[in-house]
């Protein structure tokens, strides 16, 4: 994702963006969101569900237990 910063792609497809280190969830956040501001068409992320929720790229519509 570094390396594609100033440049935008067709499609972007964002992968393993789950972090199992609590501690780089800040720098992930920050990766993903340089890397869905590239796609210009389409952008296809595969996360798990709360990651997304917390990504604010999906909304919760479960209620909380």
């Amino acid at each position: 994702v570094r390396k594609y910063k100033g440049l935008e792609n067709k499609y972007v497809i964002l992968v393993e963006i789950d972090a199992a280190d609590s501690s780089k969830h800040d720098e992930n956040e920050k990766l993903v969101y340089v890397g869905a501001s590239r796609a210009v068409s389409a952008l296809s992320i595969f996360a798990k569900r709360e990651t997304l929720v917390r990504l604010g790229f999906l909304m919760d519509s479960e209620p909380a237990a």
